[in-house]
């Protein structure tokens, strides 16, 4: 859809994209995995509301922020949510062993982690867990 109305080559999708298809095109799906879709419009508001959810948690211009979670619309809003926060998004394969994991989130000194209840397994991590999972993290205002 981006490259179809001349905004960019696909490989080069930005927030300022985002935020402007998600005004344009509030009905078409931007977004659809296993039975769940998103429109332009829903992936900016709740992109939205976890950036702020995430700058009120702490999160610093330019801070790492890991995010484990599986290919899926919330990894997406996940993504655009650090980026909004002003954060620096570090994906982790939620396949990954433990100690690698615990590692990569130390070693970058992330201090907060987004993921899924599910995904939390026996994984300590010294820092704030946000889970995107939980609908409390979208409450509030979707402008930033």
């Amino acid at each position: 859809m981006v490259r179809q109305h001349g905004y960019r080559p696909a490989g080069e999708v930005n927030l300022p994209t985002v935020r402007g298809a998600g005004g344009t095109y509030v009905g078409p799906n931007c977004s659809r995995f296993r039975g769940t879709q998103l429109t332009y419009g829903e992936l900016n508001e709740r992109a939205n509301r976890l950036s702020r959810t995430l700058r009120a948690e702490g999160v610093q211009p330019d801070q790492p922020v890991g995010i484990m979670a599986e290919r899926s619309p919330d990894m997406i809003v996940g993504i655009l949510g650090i980026l909004k926060a002003g954060g620096a998004y570090m994906p982790i394969d939620p396949g990954y062993p433990e100690t690698r994991i615990r590692y990569m989130l130390e070693d970058s000194g992330a201090k907060m982690l987004l993921t899924k209840n599910h995904l939390l397994g026996p994984l300590t991590f010294g820092g704030k867990t946000v889970t995107l999972d939980d609908r409390h993290v979208y409450d509030g205002t979707d402008r930033i």
